[in-house]
């Protein structure tokens, strides 16, 4: 293979491209079976080794364990980055257009701290309420959400020419349940369909987003608030905390909806995903704001329905705005006596 990477190198492609990866030394059939989403565009991928043939690269979207191999076909989708003060350059699909080599340690964090969350929940008796609700959500915090898309061999059955010239709209820019730290993408279909990874998903989210290094505090803190609902077991409780590194004395307070301001208790919890009476769901404060401490928190599902696309301040705003152009609502809040409560709360 003739290209000029080396080992340690660090390099971005320009498309996405589904690949296979390598099988340990001692399996029969070097290459796995089946593709997966290995290459991303935008994405920083380092180079583990290298032959005559193929690149075998560590993906940053990836586990450090899945080696990934780039075949003469797509090597020139690749381009070499420059390493300047630990910091990768010329990510045009990340903020400030770098992030940090050692994200890729903190990749490698994310998946330890993973793993002593789920030994500690596995260790918990069937009936608690903690290992119900982290069984159930703590795989939401992990990854980002997404539309289901189609499958790698269901996209490369697609006829690429056809689908551009609008006679089958795909679009499928957005991954469901990859990695965080994939680009979040703000494109519209036209810049999606003149890109080189159409129809291959490209990114997130915006709302999603975050780097490894962000992520841990993000997810300590939304388990700190499951420790913190009402009805708790607190021998389970104590063990949770110390298991993140939480002061007990900061959890003295039962967590609360921030939009409808009611405590969350822990035995009207119901799982069922999307549903029309799920209980508690992952909460923006601001959808355009990332997956980050402040921002996050568990409210009720009706809540975060009622609050939608927007963001808090939105919503206040909004609130305002209404009772400022209807009068009638000023004569409302002085005859209702909790109105007039809370109205004369918020004036002092």
């Amino acid at each position: 293979m003739d290209y000029e990477f080396n080992v340690g190198d660090f390099i971005v492609s320009d498309k996405t491209i589904p690949t296979h990866y390598k099988i340990s030394s001692g399996s029969t059939k070097p290459f796995s079976k089946l593709k997966e989403w290995g290459i991303i565009e935008g994405v920083p991928c380092v180079i583990k080794e290298k032959d005559e043939c193929y690149l075998y690269v560590d993906s940053f979207t990836s586990s450090e364990k899945r080696i990934y191999i780039i075949t003469q076909q797509f090597i020139h989708h690749f381009t070499k980055l420059k390493l300047e003060d630990n910091k990768i350059m010329g990510l045009s699909k990340y903020p400030n257009n770098y992030i940090d080599s050692l994200e890729f340690e903190c990749r490698n964090q994310v998946k330890k701290f993973e793993d002593n969350i789920k030994y500690f929940m596995n260790k918990l008796e069937d009936g608690n309420i903690i290992k119900h609700i982290l069984i159930d959500k703590f795989p939401q915090l992990l990854s980002a959400m997404g539309a289901p898309c189609m499958t790698i061999p269901e996209i490369e059955k697609i006829d690429i020419n056809s689908a551009k010239t609008g006679i089958k709209r795909y679009d499928n820019r957005i991954f469901n349940r990859n990695s965080r730290w994939c680009p979040s993408i703000e494109m519209s279909y036209d810049e999606y369909k003149d890109s080189n990874s159409f129809c291959y998903p490209i990114g997130i989210r915006p709302k999603d987003y975050c780097l490894p290094s962000e992520l841990i505090d993000t997810i300590k803190e939304m388990i700190k608030q499951i420790a913190c609902f009402k009805n708790i077991d607190p021998v389970t409780k104590k063990s949770l905390l110390d298991l993140i590194n939480v002061d007990e004395y900061t959890c003295k307070e039962c967590h609360k909806c921030k939009y409808c301001g009611k405590v969350i208790d822990a035995i009207d919890y119901s799982s069922t995903y999307s549903s029309k009476d799920n209980f508690i769901e992952i909460c923006h404060r601001d959808p355009n704001e990332r997956f980050i401490p402040s921002n996050m928190y568990w409210g009720h599902g009706e809540c975060n329905r009622q609050q939608g696309g927007y963001s808090e301040e939105d919503r206040i705003d909004q609130v305002l705005r209404l009772i400022k152009n209807n009068p009638d609502w000023i004569q409302s809040i002085k005859e209702n006596s909790e109105w007039k409560h809370l109205a004369q709360e918020l004036i002092k």
